[in-house]
């Protein structure tokens, strides 16, 4: 297994004028706690830096969240993008699952992924869009493992001995010229299967166009693959920080040569929401401000759902969540 690059030749290197790339991993245990982590490191004009976020939202507690901020030399990316260290801690993927280990103040994160499903790399090498020649990619080397491990963030610690995901984004396309309006993400993981969908939103000759991917492995079938994804929200709640909403009951149906399938959320709670940039923390306020007048300052809903699949009960929890740039919020959302 080999995490492609958008350009093997060169991309990080320190002429690159933006370059951004990102490991995500989660995991769930059976009482509905979630643990969210990232290490997003990023050229722009030139100078790199790197960005560490765990966040943990407890069942029924508040959330605990902790960011840190790397320059460019601490973090060391090894060749195929499988493994990185950083101060304080590294992340490995293989072909059995992968690793997540760190400990910075009063944050650790001890977390092994076994038994994984197979890597899943949607469409052309993952490549969700272009724009001459850069691309943003995203591909999905752990769709769903046994976790097991162990998570702090102050003084809230769970252990975990349940199920995770873990993928990579990448791209070299500035962020003043990423056409994204909007993100529907979301990944269900129980003891009978996994499903995932991705659906952004590009902005295309006026409109808003869908990119869409899906994927269900479950009930023992094998795997299923959609390149279309129709998504209604039957129910929003308004968020006054943000001063936007979320969808708080939704259904996605799944299209394509995998036969039809049904996805219900419902019962949500929301872990976070908040400015895109906030979460992010930048190393530097002339990179947040870059991003923020950039993008359109946009906003994030992460949020936690029970699932129903094909008309029954999944047993397991959804993790997704909805992003919508600044430059889109005058208009209605596609859901």
């Amino acid at each position: 297994m080999a995490i492609p690059r958008v350009d093997p030749a060169g991309a990080l290197s320190p002429r690159a004028l933006f370059f951004f790339e990102k490991w995500y991993f989660d995991a769930q245990t059976a009482d509905g706690s979630f643990v969210f982590a990232y290490l997003a490191p990023m050229t722009l004009a030139g100078k790199r830096s790197a960005e560490l976020v765990v966040s943990l939202f407890p069942a029924g507690g508040e959330t605990r969240r902790r960011s840190h901020s790397f320059a460019g030399a601490e973090v060391s990316i090894a060749e195929g993008h499988l493994a990185a260290t950083f101060p304080g801690g590294e992340l490995a993927l293989d072909e059995d699952g992968a690793r997540l280990r760190f400990e910075l103040d009063d944050a650790e994160v001890d977390l092994r992924y076994d038994g994984a499903a197979a890597p899943w790399t949607p469409g052309e090498a993952g490549v969700v869009h272009r724009r001459g020649s850069h691309a943003l990619r995203w591909i999905v080397p752990v769709p769903g493992a046994r976790v097991s491990g162990r998570v702090a963030v102050g003084e809230t610690a769970i252990t975990v001995d349940d199920h995770g995901y873990s993928d990579f984004v990448q791209t070299d396309i500035p962020p003043w010229s990423l056409p994204l309006r909007e993100l529907l993400w979301g990944r269900a993981l129980g003891p009978e299967g996994i499903v995932i969908w991705n659906r952004v939103g590009v902005s295309h000759d006026g409109g808003v166009t869908p990119v869409t991917y899906a994927l269900v492995e479950a009930g023992g079938a094998p795997r299923r693959l959609y390149t279309a994804v129709d998504a209604e929200s039957r129910a929003w709640l308004d968020h006054d920080a943000t001063g936007d909403r979320y969808p708080s009951e939704l259904q996605l149906a799944f299209s394509g040569e995998g036969g039809p399938a049904r996805v219900e959320l419902d019962r949500t709670r929301l872990g976070l929401g908040e400015r895109v940039a906030d979460v992010q923390r930048f190393r530097s306020g002339l990179e947040r401000w870059i991003y923020r007048t950039a993008t359109g300052d946009p906003v994030e809903y992460k949020l936690m759902s029970r699932v129903t699949l094909d008309g029954e009960a999944f047993p397991g929890w959804a993790a997704h969540e909805w992003i919508r740039w600044g430059r889109g919020r005058g208009t209605e959302a596609s859901i």
